[in-house]
């Protein structure tokens, strides 16, 4: 007996309106941190600010959350900031444990570490979420074909 997945349509009540937001230039996240906490504090600490604004991936949810969170604790140094950023990583308890028919979730934690360059890292979380869309769509649907030769295309390109 062959191996057969079923689609199944996500019931998500309200249409979902997609809002693209592009990523920041260094100089544009850096305003966008001095708005959110004092232009001084970014100014005093610029090499570990544009390191912040560079592991958040220059987008401007990470750069409010975190600006937020800096200007609640003004004795919180950004050195201090990027150690805690670095040692926690990705991990929260909403993306511990996705559900099967989650991907993003996965592709989330990739790009992060890929975008830092910590392609280790990024790796595992791409595999899972090709699989877990292999198991949902098929391995012979299209947008899991397409991802198995983008996969093999950077790998070829880090060696």
């Amino acid at each position: 007996m062959a191996d057969q997945t079923k689609f199944v349509p996500l019931e998500l009540g309200k249409p979902v309106q997609l809002l693209p937001l592009a990523e920041l230039d260094e100089a544009a996240a850096l305003e966008l941190l001095k708005s959110l906490t004092e232009a001084a504090r970014i100014d005093a600490e610029l090499e570990d600010a544009k390191e912040l604004c560079r592991r958040l991936g220059y987008l401007p949810l990470g750069l409010e959350l975190v600006g937020r969170y800096l200007a609640q604790r003004k004795g919180l140094s950004l050195t201090e900031m990027l150690a805690r950023l670095a040692k926690k990583g990705l991990t929260h308890k909403s993306l511990d444990k996705p559900k099967d028919e989650i991907t993003a979730k996965l592709e989330v934690k990739g790009r992060f570490y890929d975008g830092q360059g910590l392609y280790e890292l990024a790796e595992p979380w791409f595999e899972e979420c090709r699989t877990v869309a292999a198991t949902h769509l098929g391995k012979e649907h299209p947008v899991v074909q397409e991802t198995l030769a983008k996969i093999k295309e950077e790998s070829k390109l880090e060696m």
